[in-house]
């Protein structure tokens, strides 16, 4: 009998030494980043060998592509050749696409049973919801708020804004018109872009309680009060720090010149890559968030990077356990310090001594507080319409038409657009 279980466990012994040997033991599992850093390939690297000898029953293999563009493009046909990745990285704002399209798995049965869910910040998971279900998981932010030059607030002797009453008299306060009638000084500056305006008549109607098109509606909302007074404040702002613009582009190098006092919309991860110049200049910038239409009304901006499970995954059980460990806390603060100019998801890594010794980082997470608003707007078919409806938007801030034909044409726009989008499905 003894024999008999000798020979018997060396069978099982052999047959799993030689499953393992060739492989057979192992799920791959395939996971997709892009827009990363180059600092980000070495610590890709590590993670992928880490990850695979935690777990030696899956064998992870981290691709990295360039552009999020092309990420995209491969994806879907990647998904129609049957050979689609594990887990797919892309920003924030575009998730209703992957989820109207029908690529993105739900992940409520993995996060309700995660240990890290109270840790994840509300306001970022709701960016990835829809009908009540998360399908991506977002690990890194950058914030998009206001920088304002102290030295000239100074200069003329304002305070700080509180609204956009504040903001107008502000701007208007800052700007310094030479006797050529050319712009000296930029009091506030904006992107005036057909994408960058939609994006900022959405987040001034959310301040008014409001939105452009609520999630999955059929029309818009850009016939109402909302509407008109944010396009308008937007209009007036922007005329008043940037008299005559045409929509020309300028960069923060202006405002270290000391010719920009409010450069709105700025991404805060762009003050990490000029802290050395700040600091040599003997700049005195500040980070804010957006004033409100009142006071207590004020937002910050936010994208960020996130994790979907497309639903052609063969894995997706084990896709969540790479997407677990990406996130745990030890191995995100990992990424965010190789990565240099993120902020964390979790709640827990805001406090972390290294995260916060990063250049500009304290000031960065110390804005960023509820309410954050989506970068854009979370109708499925956003993508399809905000970059024309935001050219409408553009014309007014302009003055090119007025406001109320500007909404009026963006509101037809819009409508259509979703009609025959909701029509072909």
């Amino acid at each position: 009998m003894y024999r008999r279980l000798l020979l018997i466990g060396l069978f099982l012994v052999g047959a799993l030494v030689l499953g393992i040997g060739c492989g057979m033991a192992k799920t791959p599992i395939t996971m997709w980043l892009s827009s990363q850093p180059a600092t980000i390939n070495e610590w890709a690297a590590v993670f992928e060998e880490d990850f695979n000898k935690q777990n030696p029953d899956l064998q992870l293999s981290i691709e990295i592509y360039p552009s999020v563009s092309l990420q995209r493009e491969k994806l879907y046909v990647a998904m129609a050749a049957g050979i689609a990745p594990d887990i797919v990285y892309d920003s924030a704002n575009v998730m209703s696409q992957w989820v109207s399209n029908n690529v993105a798995l739900p992940l409520d049965k993995y996060f309700n049973s995660w240990s890290g869910r109270n840790d994840m910040i509300p306001d970022v998971l709701n960016w990835v919801r829809f009908d009540d279900q998360l399908y991506g998981l977002p690990y890194s932010i950058w914030s998009i708020g206001d920088v304002y030059n102290m030295d000239l607030f100074a200069a003329v002797a304002i305070d700080r804004p509180q609204t956009w009453a504040d903001m107008i008299a502000a701007a208007k306060r800052l700007t310094k018109v030479g006797a050529d009638g050319r712009v000296e000084v930029i009091g506030y500056n904006s992107r005036v872009v057909d994408l960058g305006s939609f994006i900022e008549v959405q987040a001034a109607m959310e301040q008014l309680g409001s939105t452009v098109i609520e999630v999955g509606a059929a029309t818009a909302n850009l016939n109402s009060d909302a509407a008109h007074q944010a396009l308008s404040y937007i209009r007036e702002v922007t005329q008043a720090g940037y008299p005559g613009t045409t929509g020309g582009t300028t960069d923060i190098t202006m405002m270290l010149r000391g010719a920009m006092g409010i450069y709105h919309s700025f991404y805060g991860y762009n003050l990490t890559t000029i802290a050395d110049a700040i600091t040599s200049g003997g700049h005195n910038l500040e980070y804010h968030r957006f004033v409100g239409p009142t006071r207590n009304t004020d937002a910050i901006h936010g994208n960020g990077g996130m994790l979907f499970i497309p639903r052609t995954s063969n894995n997706p059980d084990a896709a969540w356990r790479v997407i677990e460990a990406f996130l745990a806390p030890q191995n995100l603060k990992g990424y965010l310090l190789a990565h240099g100019a993120a902020l964390p998801a979790r709640r827990s890594l805001h406090t972390d001594r290294d995260l916060r010794a990063l250049p500009w980082n304290t000031e960065l997470m110390t804005v960023l507080q509820p309410p954050i608003l989506a970068y854009g707007n979370r109708h499925f078919y956003a993508t399809d319409f905000r970059t024309q409806a935001g050219a409408h938007f553009k014309e007014a801030i302009l003055g090119l038409k007025s406001v109320e034909a500007a909404l009026e044409q963006a509101q037809s726009l819009i409508d259509s657009i979703v009609a025959e989008k909701m029509a072909q499905q």
